[in-house]
């Protein structure tokens, strides 16, 4: 909707991290619903929800999600 709800506030942290999980492993699988994907688009593209987010998340987010899965940590690696 045009309104931001409580809905919103739930799932805005989930599609944050999912997005990021996304992009670091690039397995798109994880947003393949395309109603999802326009939502958390939308959703991540508003200012009010970039900025709820604290600048060292996502440096603290990574360390978190290469620690607790080896799969990852591999792709990471593979990149350099």
């Amino acid at each position: 909707g045009q309104n931001f709800s409580i809905i919103d506030s739930t799932y805005a942290p989930i599609f944050f991290r999912m997005q990021y999980i996304e992009n670091l492993s690039n397995d798109p699988r994880l947003m393949k619903l395309k109603k999802i994907r326009k939502w958390s688009d939308n959703l991540l593209n508003q200012e009010y929800v970039q900025q709820s987010v604290h600048p060292s998340f996502i440096d603290e987010f990574k360390k978190y999600v290469l620690n607790s899965n080896p799969s990852i940590k591999l792709i990471e690696a593979c990149k350099v």
